[in-house]
């Protein structure tokens, strides 16, 4: 069934006539005021939870919300898009959001259970190689979930255009958690001047 498809068109027959000055004021750029870093979960509709229109998100999705660190010679998609949006539009806001239930994170915990998911397996298998001994100490998923965020941070302190907007106070960079059986975020921790983790639960 094409549902999406479906949909796409309603709104292109209809809905699109309340938004359509917007996106016409659009057509020559954009100007986003935050980065949001998400996890690709279909539970998961930031434009909804945030009251978000078009022009206010810049979104990387991926499963696990998962920032790999700065490499200069082989860089990450992440990486580009998250340079694009702080150096090139100018944003001046990073949000690093994890979820309840995160299947990905929740994988972390037994990766032997992901044979069937061989690719899933492989990458969450290197990322808990890198973290052995953090991960050994964590055995609650809300925990793995929180520390996750708080790793992803320190992954986005890595690059150097984060590092000199930290240090020069032009650029806020924090991490949350969402509930989405609530509807309710809190803040985890963000990071200060000097890339470190400030925790402000």
């Amino acid at each position: 069934m094409p549902k999406l498809l479906d949909k796409i068109k309603k709104y292109s027959n209809g809905t699109f006539d309340k938004h359509s000055d917007l996106y016409k004021n659009l057509a020559s750029g954009q100007a986003p005021h935050t980065l949001l870093i998400i996890c690709s979960d279909s539970r998961l509709c930031p434009s909804e939870f945030s009251e978000s229109s078009g022009n206010e998100l810049f979104v990387i999705r991926n499963a696990g919300n998962l920032m790999p660190s700065y490499n200069s010679e082989s860089p990450s998609n992440e990486g580009l898009t998250l340079e694009y949006g702080v150096c090139a539009l100018g944003i001046k806001e990073v949000i690093l959001c994890g979820h309840k239930s995160c299947g990905a994170i929740n994988g972390l915990m037994d990766t032997s259970k992901l044979d069937s998911l061989p690719l899933v397996k492989k990458g969450l298998e290197n990322f808990k190689a890198l973290h052995k001994e953090e991960l050994e100490t964590i055995d609650d998923l809300d925990d793995l979930i929180s520390w996750n965020v708080e790793t992803q941070l320190l992954s986005i302190a890595t690059y150097p255009f984060i590092k000199e907007r930290l240090i020069k106070n032009e650029l806020l960079v924090q991490g949350l958690v969402y509930d989405f059986t609530k509807g309710s975020v809190f803040e985890v921790c963000r990071l200060d001047q000097s890339g470190h983790i400030s925790k402000k639960l």
